[in-house]
């Protein structure tokens, strides 16, 4: 968190990610930690808050005689990857109105029903 006095600090960091066995290799994944975070506080009450942003940059793979390379994930494959995601939360938002729809058009039966 922010020192005594300063209200926000900017924080970077590299995470590197738990290792995940394929095959005979060994690949961690690794990303870049971006934001702000601060909080400040008084005898009445604080507050605390920040900004962060995480962004996968690379792999680690471990290969079989121990050798380990690092394999840079370029722009084209960050914007595939959020593609994806927005891909994933757009089925997601249609399914939940689709389902929305379906409940109103059933309450709208059974209260004509009524």
């Amino acid at each position: 968190m922010a020192e005594p006095g300063q209200k926000f600090q900017h924080v970077e960091r590299e995470l590197v990610g738990e290792p995940l066995a394929i095959g005979e290799r060994v690949i961690r994944p690794v990303a870049r930690l971006r934001g702000w975070v601060g909080a400040d506080g008084g005898p009445h009450g604080g507050w605390g808050g920040g900004w962060l942003r995480v962004q996968p940059i690379a792999v680690i793979v471990r290969e079989a005689d121990g050798a380990e390379n690092r394999v840079s994930i370029t722009a084209e494959a960050n914007q595939a990857l959020r593609n994806m995601i927005m891909g994933g939360l757009a089925v997601a938002g249609i399914c939940l109105a689709i389902m929305m729809l379906r409940e109103l058009a059933s309450r709208v039966v059974r209260h004509s029903a009524v």
